[in-house]
């Protein structure tokens, strides 16, 4: 068997070094940013909707495409919240944009709770077809209710 030089280990180690360095950045990003949206989401369990809290994550992950759509990018807004014409609401609206505008996550969580309560929304529903039901008597959503269901069926 023939044995390897040490130059080229030390190649090899060249290449290895960056590639661990990066993968480990990136695994604590991901770790961070996972833990983040977990803490943002602490405020339903203060709330009086605590017990739809996996409901609500499932729709804020619906809303914003698991966190990765351009609106939650660019103004952390995870429930496709617009600007409202009545209701008290959080954030702040930009010229030229229908969107409401987070300054964080926890912010838009906020404020998606202050509307359930604007909309008397109850507090306890049994599942994810009747949560859609009372959303989309709120005109909460354009799609179909069971479509919508469905959709967040698929993130619980």
């Amino acid at each position: 068997m023939r044995k390897r030089s040490s130059i080229t280990d030390r190649k090899w180690l060249t290449w290895l070094l960056p590639l661990l360095t990066l993968g480990l950045s990136g695994y604590t990003l991901l770790k961070r940013s996972r833990s983040n949206k977990t803490t943002a989401f602490g405020i339903v369990d203060q709330s009086k909707y605590n017990q739809l809290k996996p409901l609500i994550i499932a729709q804020s992950k619906l809303e914003s495409a698991n966190y990765t759509s351009d609106l939650f990018k660019r103004s952390n807004n995870a429930f496709g919240m617009k600007n409202a014409i009545i209701r008290p609401q959080l954030g702040k609206q930009v010229s030229g944009d229908p969107y409401r505008h987070y300054s964080s996550l926890q912010q838009s969580i906020e404020d998606f709770l202050l509307w359930l309560d604007y909309n008397n929304f109850p507090t306890i529903v049994p599942d994810a077809f009747t949560y859609a039901r009372r959303l989309k008597e709120k005109n909460y959503f354009e799609s179909s209710q069971s479509d919508y269901a469905k959709a967040l069926n698929s993130w619980l």
